[in-house]
C-alpha cells in the first residue's frame, strides 16, 4: 500500500524537490527542457538523486547559456525528453514535488510528458517560493531569488553552482526543511493543511481584491487586522485608493486613518477585514485624503 502523503506530518514527510533548466522561459514560444534535476528527501535527509542533461533538439540562445553554462555540445550528445522522461517518473513516483517557482518547472516538465504522448503530473505540487513570500522570508515584497532565501534561512549557496537543476534542486529542499518550523508555528502539521492553505489563500485574495475594489468605488472604510513584515498584528480602519498587481502580487494602496496618510499593504498580510457602514469621526477632509490637486 502506498503511503498517504497528504496526511504525513511535515516532519515524517518524504518528497522529492525538482528543478529543470530550460532553453528560455515560455514553451509556448518553442522554448524546451535541456537539463533536469531531482533529489528525494525524508525525515533523515538526502535518500536519492536524478540528474539528467537533455538534448533540446533546438538551438539554445546565448542568453540562457550564459544563465545555466552548458555547453552546447554537451546537450547535443545529451538523451532527448522521450529517453529520459520514463526514468524521471519513476524517480517521482507518487511522492509530493517541491519547485522553486513551481509554475514555470513543473509547466514546462508536464509540457514535455504531453509532447511525447505521457501523462502530467498528478503528484501533489508545493511552490517554496510561494511559501517563503507567504512566511515574510525576506523584509520585502520582491527580490525572492532562491539564493536570497536560501541564505536568510542559513542554507548555503554557491554561485558557481547556480542555476544548474541538480543543484537548485537540493537547495530548494534543504530551504523547505529549514521552513517546516516556521510552517508548524503557523498550525500546519500535516501536507494537506499546508496544499489547503496554499489553494484557500489564492481565493481569499482575490476574494478580498474584488471587496477592496467596490469599496473604492463606493468611498467605503474598511476595518482590517494587518500583519506587518515583522509578524507584529495591528488593527486599522482604511480607506481603499488603489489596487495593483506587481510581481504577481497584489497590493492595496489605501489612506490609513491611524498613521492619517497613505500607505500600502500587501493583501496576503491582511488576515482580517469588515465593512462600515458609515465613515469613522471624526473623518479626514478630501485634501488629506486624495491630495489638494484631486
Amino acid at each position: 500500500m502506498r503511503p498517504n502523503w497528504i496526511e504525513t506530518p511535515l516532519e515524517r514527510l518524504f518528497f522529492v524537490a525538482l528543478d529543470v533548466e530550460t532553453t528560455g522561459l515560455r514553451f509556448q514560444e518553442g522554448h524546451r527542457v535541456c537539463e533536469v534535476g531531482a533529489v528525494l528527501y525524508g525525515p533523515s535527509g538526502l535518500l536519492a538523486a536524478f540528474h539528467s542533461l537533455v538534448n533540446p533538439e533546438r538551438e539554445v540562445p546565448e542568453e540562457a547559456q550564459r544563465v545555466h553554462r552548458i555547453p552546447p555540445e554537451r546537450l547535443r550528445e545529451a538523451p532527448a525528453f522521450r529517453e529520459t522522461a520514463s526514468l524521471l517518473v519513476q524517480f517521482l513516483d507518487t511522492y509530493p514535488v517541491l519547485a522553486y517557482n513551481a509554475n514555470f518547472d513543473v509547466g514546462f516538465l508536464n509540457f514535455e510528458l504531453t509532447r511525447h504522448g505521457l501523462q502530467p503530473l498528478a503528484n501533489p505540487v508545493v511552490d517554496v517560493l510561494e511559501l517563503a513570500r507567504r512566511l515574510n522570508v525576506l523584509e520585502a515584497s520582491t527580490g525572492y531569488q532562491l539564493e536570497r532565501v536560501a541564505r536568510k534561512m542559513g542554507v548555503s549557496y554557491e554561485n558557481r553552482r547556480s542555476h544548474r537543476a541538480l543543484y537548485d534542486a537540493q537547495v530548494t529542499a534543504q530551504v523547505f526543511r529549514r521552513m517546516e518550523p516556521l510552517l508548524v508555528q503557523r498550525g500546519f502539521h500535516t501536507l494537506k493543511e499546508l496544499l489547503r492553505w496554499l489553494s484557500a489563500d489564492t481565493a481569499v485574495v482575490l476574494q478580498m481584491v474584488q471587496v477592496f475594489t467596490d469599496a473604492q468605488l463606493e468611498h467605503r472604510w474598511v476595518r482590517i487586522r494587518y500583519r506587518s513584515m515583522d509578524n507584529t498584528v495591528s488593527d486599522r480602519v482604511v480607506l481603499p485608493l488603489q489596487i495593483e498587481r506587481r510581481n504577481e502580487e497584489y497590493f492595496l494602496t489605501a489612506y490609513d486613518l491611524m498613521r492619517r496618510d497613505r500607505r500600502t499593504f500587501r493583501l496576503r498580510q491582511v488576515e482580517a477585514w469588515a465593512l462600515m457602514e458609515t465613515a469613522p469621526t471624526p473623518s479626514p477632509g478630501h485634501d488629506e485624503i486624495y491630495g489638494p490637486e484631486s
